[in-house]
């Protein structure tokens, strides 16, 4: 019986610790794949936080040219409203 004890004691006692290393070992491994998530995502969030940025800066860039080109076509507009205006009084002189 005591031979029986003797194979019996190690075996349980590499199996009870083989069972606390596995939980132990897997409650780092969660915190592990966590903290590695949320690097990720703290990458992801730079680089979309980054992305956007840049879109915004571009945005506001063609909106300035777009308000310039206005102006500029608006100008160019009135002055050929002005030369119409002109052509038509001469147009409308000699036509008398």
């Amino acid at each position: 019986m005591e031979v029986y004890w003797q194979i019996l004691i190690p075996i349980i006692a590499g199996f009870v610790s083989a069972i606390g290393g596995y939980f132990s070992g897997r409650k780092q491994q969660t915190q592990d794949e966590n903290k590695s998530s949320l690097e990720n995502l703290d990458k992801s969030l730079t680089i979309y936080q980054t992305m956007i940025d840049d879109l915004s800066k571009r945005l506001n860039d063609y909106i300035a040219d777009a308000e310039v080109k206005f102006i500029t076509y608006e100008k160019k507009i009135k002055e050929m409203q002005v030369t119409i205006d002109n052509c038509n009084f001469i147009i409308n002189k000699f036509a008398k």
